[in-house]
Formats: structure tokens, C-alpha cells, sequence
């Protein structure tokens, strides 16, 4: 069994749990695909040194930076656009329980009514509340 203790990358053991967040967050699956393609050609040529510079990949890094532009413009549109879906279905979902509430209140006043109806009819010459009960109706039917 052996022990080792390393006093010479301390410093730099300190900042493994930074940089894997800042690579998990730079890093995503085409940057790998991408370092595993490098990776294997390196690998294939030999040597860093003996990779063969084409004309294909100069252009490729050439255009690299308008490329990484046009994905940034891309990711925003779509963020504002998940944004936008947000904000609608919030409306929706608040217009629906205002709904609800309204339909609540409108329950409300039709029972209320059928009891001023109901208890006008029980005392028979209550008429006053009758006039009450037609009046709350009414006042349902301009509403709603």
C-alpha cells in the first residue's frame, strides 16, 4: 500500500471545483464531440506537429466566431421565446381561476336569489322579497 501525499499541486487541487462548473457550463455535447474529433486526429497523425493544416480547416477557423455568434443569437431567440410561452401561460392560467371565481360568484347569487324567492313564498305577502330576488337576477344577466 502506498501513500501519496502531494504538496506541490495544492494550489492547483484548490480550483478543480471551479473549473469543473465553468467546464460543465462551456462544455456541452458538440464541444465534446468536437475535442474528441481533435483528439483522434492527433492521434491519428501522430504528433500535434505532424497534423496536416488544410484548407478546409483554415476556412472552418475563419468562420468559426461568426458561427459561435449566429448559436448565441439562436440560443436568445429561443429564450425569448420560452419566456414568451411563459408569460402566456401565466395569463392563461390566471384568466381561468378569475373565471372560476366569477363562475363561483354567479352561483352564489342565483342560490341567493332562489332562497328570497323561496322565503318570499313561505310568508306569502312578502313581496319585498320577491322584488329582491327578480332585482338580483337582473343584475346576474347585465353582468354576465
Amino acid at each position: 500500500m502506498i501513500l501519496i501525499l502531494s504538496h506541490d499541486q495544492a494550489t492547483v487541487e484548490r480550483g478543480f471545483s471551479l473549473k469543473k462548473a465553468l467546464e460543465i457550463e462551456n462544455l456541452k455535447e458538440n464541444s465534446y464531440i468536437a475535442q474528441r474529433m481533435i483528439i483522434e486526429a492527433i492521434k491519428e497523425a501522430g504528433d500535434v506537429l505532424d497534423v496536416p493544416i488544410i484548407k478546409e480547416m483554415r476556412i472552418s477557423v475563419q468562420c468559426a466566431r461568426q458561427q459561435y455568434l449566429d448559436y448565441l443569437e439562436c440560443q436568445k431567440m429561443e429564450e425569448q421565446l420560452n419566456n414568451k410561452r411563459k408569460l402566456l401561460v401565466e395569463e392563461i392560467d390566471f384568466l381561468q381561476a378569475k373565471r372560476k371565481c366569477l363562475e363561483e360568484d354567479v352561483k352564489n347569487m342565483h342560490q341567493f336569489s332562489d332562497a328570497l324567492a323561496d322565503e318570499g313564498e313561505k310568508e306569502k305577502r312578502h313581496f319585498t322579497l320577491f322584488l329582491k330576488s327578480n332585482t338580483i337576477r337582473k343584475e346576474i344577466t347585465k353582468k354576465f
